[in-house]
C-alpha cells in the first residue's frame, strides 16, 4: 500500500505542477515569432522583401556551381555548419542566435556576390 500512495502522490504532484505552469503566466523571452501571429499585411511585405533576395541567392548558388562543380561539397559543408550552430545552444553575444555566424563563414568563403 505504501507504493500506491507514493504513486497517487506523484501523479497529484505532476498534476498541481503542470495547472501551476497553465494557471502562472511567464513572461517568454523567446526569439521566434509564433505561427499565425504576424498580421497578414506585414507577412506580405517582408514575404515582398525577402524574395528579390532569395532569387539573387539562387543565381548565386548556380553561379558558383556551374563555375567549379566541386563548390558543392563546401556549400553542403557550410550549410551543416550553420545547422549544427542553431542545435547547439551556445549564447551569443548580441543575445540573438547564432545563425549569423555560420552565414559570415559562408560569405567569407564564397564572397558577399
Amino acid at each position: 500500500m505504501k507504493i500506491e500512495q507514493q504513486l497517487r502522490q506523484l501523479s497529484f504532484s505532476g498534476l498541481a505542477a503542470a495547472l501551476l505552469l497553465m494557471v502562472v503566466p511567464q513572461q517568454a523571452f523567446a526569439m521566434h515569432i509564433m505561427e499565425g501571429f504576424l498580421p497578414p499585411v506585414w507577412a506580405l511585405a517582408w514575404w515582398l522583401l525577402f524574395l528579390p533576395c532569395l532569387w539573387y541567392g539562387l543565381v548565386r548558388l548556380r553561379r558558383i556551381v556551374q563555375e567549379d562543380n566541386h563548390q558543392k561539397v563546401l556549400l553542403a559543408l557550410c550549410g551543416a555548419f550553420i545547422f549544427v550552430l542553431s542545435a547547439l545552444k551556445i549564447p551569443s553575444v548580441t543575445g540573438s542566435c547564432s545563425h549569423p555566424t555560420g552565414v559570415g563563414l559562408a560569405v567569407i568563403l564564397f564572397g558577399p556576390g
